[in-house]
């Protein structure tokens, strides 16, 4: 009783007192326990180059951001470290290496850890990095404290966005000429898209689909195309908001508001505020768009994206249709999630509409600082006055983009189309498809869309293809943290503001 109070046991006192020796003094033997540990295997340089090889089969996925600043690399989603060691050891043995030059599973993460820059597409539920730095207790007190005023900020802005949001929304409720949207675009999909092994080797034809949440009518209109068709950037993006507005006005709205992630490329640039004065001054309506604060712009369009890539994580998909298919039967009730197709005829450029004004200088000629922009608001019976807020809590700073001497004529206006021939790509793309094509890793039923995919397309190398715009250095990410962070971007460290996303 006394012995196990302390911990120790009758076994224990009898297994030493059996190992006793009277011949040496009664002592026992020395503990043996960890000396014939069998010691690592040691990683040559045959194992980290079969590793380096291996690795560099996969083909990469570009960030969902911006790239101008990082050399991360991404991975589509479905591999994870587990599943690239189990397909190496595939690969290694159908290779025939010699067992020296063959890694294992732990020195496989290990020499993919130290020789490589890699992420995993991840599902957008981790907690804003700034606000995980303040919360760890952990963490240097001194580092918190130098951080204080950024976080009272950044968590001022998160809760006006989202009351802001939320105050719209129950205004549209009342007011049927409002009308409150959200977008996002979606992680790009692949396509073909199968558990097969040899597609995790092959690059794939990117399709994107940029999502818009109606808030009043609870809806979500998917806008889909792929590579082939076009980019994802602005005149892409623009194109699809175009649809929404005209479809709104049709329906009696005079006043919309968006709400959006920061990301530069895509939702906040001049070309998306030329369409929206172009528009504006066209049908007489007033526009506001602003942005959820940077780490906490979890949206309703992103748990329509949850809900697609849950219905179809393990779903073998060979073509567009398959796509469109899948993602009109992603949520189970009604309404179910409406798609539309974009075509080189439905999407426009506002490229030559901005060489005509001047979105650099207000009315005081201070500089525009387009990427501190929290909010933009146009009202077409103002004329061409555009109204930016580097604050939620501040007053508007005017500016009107026609120059003088030559105005241009919204009313009459038509944007270019923004495409004119065929879509340049990648020459390493165009290869691996045929490959899965000729050698019936895609069915042969399923064949006919890529096929005519390629048949439209002109092979370019890698470095000339790219699917973000960039217009100005006010519109490029600053560095490669500010791109981590987008990483963690429309996530939220809120359980409340999942709450509202459930019955989406």
């Amino acid at each position: 009783m006394f012995m196990s109070t302390l911990g120790i046991w009758d076994s224990w006192i009898a297994t030493a007192y059996n190992k006793i020796n009277p011949e040496k003094g009664f002592t026992i033997p020395p503990d043996k326990r960890g000396r014939h540990v069998r010691k690592p295997t040691q990683v040559t340089p045959e194992k980290i180059e079969s590793v380096k090889q291996h690795v560099n089969l996969f083909p990469k996925v570009p960030s969902h951001y911006c790239r101008k600043r990082t050399k991360r690399e991404y991975l589509e989603r479905g591999l994870s470290v587990s599943k690239m060691a189990f397909l190496y050891s595939k690969w290694a043995a159908e290779n025939n290496l010699s067992k020296s030059a063959i890694a294992t599973r732990r020195q496989y993460r290990d020499i993919l850890n130290s020789n490589f820059n890699i992420g995993f597409f991840k599902p957008k539920k981790d907690q804003c990095s700034l606000c995980s730095l303040m919360r760890n207790k952990s963490n240097n007190r001194q580092v918190r404290e130098a951080k204080k005023d950024l976080w009272v900020a950044h968590v001022k802005n998160k809760t006006k966005s989202r009351a802001l949001k939320e105050k719209d929304k129950n205004e549209a409720i009342k007011d049927k000429s409002i009308a409150v949207c959200s977008f996002d675009l979606q992680k790009q999909l692949t396509c073909p898209k199968s558990e097969d092994s040899a597609m995790y080797y092959r690059s794939k034809l990117n399709v994107y689909n940029f999502t818009v949440f109606d808030h009043v009518g609870r809806n979500g209109t998917c806008f889909l195309w792929h590579e082939g068709i076009g980019k994802k950037g602005s005149s892409e993006i623009s194109s699809s908001l175009l649809q929404v507005i005209r479809d709104l006005v049709k329906h009696g709205h005079n006043d919309i508001r968006f709400y959006s992630d920061n990301c530069a490329g895509q939702n906040k640039n001049r070309f998306l505020f030329a369409m929206y004065l172009h528009l504006c001054v066209k049908y007489s309506i007033k526009i506001t768009h602003r942005y959820l604060e940077p780490g906490h712009t979890q949206m309703e369009a992103d748990s329509i994206h949850g809900n697609i890539e849950r219905s179809t994580e393990r779903q073998d998909i060979f073509d567009f249709d398959g796509w469109v298919e899948a993602i009109e039967q992603a949520k189970t009730s009604l309404p179910k999630y409406k798609v539309k197709l974009l075509s080189q005829k439905s999407i426009f450029c506002y490229k030559d509409l901005v060489k005509l004004q001047n979105w650099e200088y207000d009315l005081k000629r201070q500089p525009i600082l387009w990427k501190k922009v929290r909010e933009i608001f146009i009202n077409g019976q103002e004329g061409t006055i555009v109204r930016v807020k580097y604050d939620f809590d501040s007053d508007y700073v005017s500016m009107s983009p026609n120059k003088q001497g030559r105005p241009v004529n919204l009313k009459t206006f038509v944007p270019p189309l923004a495409y004119q021939g065929n879509i340049e790509l990648s020459a390493n793309t165009v290869k691996d498809l045929t490959y899965l094509c000729d050698n019936l890793h895609v069915p042969l039923g399923k064949q006919t869309f890529l096929r005519n995919v390629l048949a439209g397309v002109n092979p370019v190398e890698e470095e000339e293809v790219t699917d973000l715009e960039y217009e100005s250095t006010e519109e490029i990410c600053q560095s490669d943290a500010e791109d981590k962070r987008n990483d963690t971007e429309e996530n939220t460290n809120s359980a409340e503001e999942d709450q509202d996303l459930e019955e989406v």
